[in-house]
């Protein structure tokens, strides 16, 4: 997700730490503003080390890399997102077999009886051309999935957090295939360069800005062009009505195609 961490709202926030006696700390969540709602979301611990270690924000005295070397920390990513279904509309709509159907019931907890949709699938992603939205998950590894959780706890387990390849059965059009699933390892990628022009703060596409979907151009795949986000008041950018967040794809006749 695309995130101010100035811009956390006051109240929910937090850690997020394992059951039990280790009590150890997950993730840092917190709550954030988009238009008149609002959103949690979270960053794992690996990414906050990988960030502050090289800062020697964690002791240890003087930072143990140059600042370039910053953001190493990777998380194994799904390039896609899910919804709740019904086991009646999955029935009903899109033809998922009588077996199926008994299967993921029992599996079902809380009282729920549902299946994974698939609702959004990273344009770029290792999961483009594999899926769809519209597909129904029946299966990770061979078990039956309910939860995104399932998901995430199937994928984890049996790529052994290496990014190999996990078998998906899913259905389509009321049709069953297999997929060979590949989790993406991701980076978080931060900005080492930046370019300001006329009140104008620019930089590479950012990946999670190229995944948000729309027309694939030259200027918008990740790392590529001159996205900009932030325009200063009273600059001539501000004072033209230009307004962000866009790209800036040319200046008289020549095309800008990168930093």
């Amino acid at each position: 997700e695309i995130c101010n961490l100035n811009d956390t709202l006051q109240g929910l926030g937090g850690l997020l730490v394992e059951p039990g006696a280790s009590g150890r700390t997950r993730a840092w969540f917190a709550q954030f503003p988009a238009g008149k709602k609002h959103y949690v979301a979270g960053v794992p611990v690996p990414v906050l080390i990988g960030l502050l270690r090289p800062l020697g924000l964690l002791g240890g005295g003087a930072p143990a890399r140059p600042p370039s070397l910053l953001h190493l920390a990777t998380v194994p990513a799904l390039d896609c997102e899910f919804e709740e279904l019904s086991l009646a509309k999955a029935r009903r709509y899109h033809g998922m077999s009588l077996e199926h159907t008994n299967e993921l019931r029992v599996q079902c907890c809380d009282g729920r009886r549902q299946v994974m949709l698939v609702s959004r699938v990273a344009a770029g992603g290792a999961f483009d051309q594999k899926l769809a939205e519209g597909d129904v998950v029946l299966r990770v590894a061979g078990q039956p999935v309910t939860r995104p959780q399932d998901v995430e706890r199937l994928m984890e387990l049996h790529s052994k957090g290496e990014g190999g390849a996990v078998t998906w059965t899913v259905l389509r059009s009321r049709q069953q295939f297999e997929a060979s699933i590949t989790p993406s390892v991701r980076s978080s990628d931060g900005t080492q360069r930046l370019v300001i022009f006329n009140g104008i703060v620019m930089r590479p596409t950012p990946r999670a800005v190229a995944e948000r979907g729309g027309p694939v151009r030259p200027h918008t795949r990740p790392g590529a062009g001159l996205y900009f986000w932030h325009i200063f008041p009273g600059s001539p950018a501000d004072a033209f009505g230009l307004s962000a967040p866009g790209w800036l794809v040319q200046v008289d006749d020549e095309e800008l195609l990168s930093i």
